[in-house]
Order: C-alpha cells, then sequence, then structure tokens
C-alpha cells in the first residue's frame, strides 16, 4: 500500500511542476552508461568512415589525374614512334637519302658547283 501512495504523490506532484526528493529533473540526459558508450562507439565509427571515404576519394581523384597525363604521354610516344618509322622506311631510298645528305650535312652532289668564299673579304 505503501508503494502506490508514494506512486500517487509522485504523480500529483509532477503534474503540479513541483520538485519530488529523488526525481531526475531532466529526461534528456536520462539514458544509461551502456547507451551513452554505444552513442560514442557508433558516431566514433560513422566520423572514421567518414574519413576513410574522403581520403580514398581525394586519392581517386589524383589517380585519374595521373591516369589521364600518362595517357596523353603515351599518345605522343606513339605519334613520336609512328613518325620515326615513317622516317626508317624512307632511309631506303636514294633520293631521300641525298636531300638529307644535302641540306643536314651540307655536301654537294657531282655535278654541283661549289663557291667558296675569300678569306679577308670583307662585304
Amino acid at each position: 500500500m505503501k508503494k502506490k501512495r508514494l506512486s500517487h504523490s509522485y504523480n500529483q506532484a509532477r503534474s503540479r511542476g513541483s520538485r519530488v526528493v529523488g526525481a531526475r529533473k531532466n529526461r534528456l540526459f536520462n539514458i544509461s552508461l551502456k547507451k551513452a558508450v554505444v552513442y560514442c562507439a557508433v558516431i566514433v565509427a560513422i566520423v572514421l568512415c567518414t574519413k576513410v571515404y574522403l581520403m580514398q576519394r581525394s586519392e581517386l581523384l589524383a589517380l585519374k589525374e595521373q591516369k589521364s597525363v600518362l595517357e596523353n604521354e603515351i599518345t605522343t610516344i606513339q605519334e613520336d614512334i609512328l613518325h620515326l618509322q615513317q622516317e626508317a622506311s624512307k632511309l631506303d631510298d636514294p633520293d631521300y637519302i641525298e636531300v638529307v645528305a644535302r641540306q643536314e650535312y651540307g655536301m654537294v652532289g657531282k655535278d654541283d658547283i661549289v663557291f667558296v668564299p675569300a678569306r679577308g673579304v670583307v662585304e
């Protein structure tokens, strides 16, 4: 009977807005220690997962940028290889060899007339 009376007086005092001895003032912080630990663990896990996600995303963006740079280099090198292969195939042509010898090495042909400037002549 005594328990009913305490419960009844508690409910009456609570409905009037009075303080009851032993009653908690704020229900917001009325959680157990186990629940608090679980909540903190969940929050820490979420923060860590977010951090890992952001780090991996930045690494992925950097790797994509590096991939595009390397693909551009590959394209340039393939163009150079093609150009060199074409140049190498021309080396079997005697006319091309003659043009290269005249332009790059200053050589003259059999029927060419060569003018050599005299030393000491000022123009």
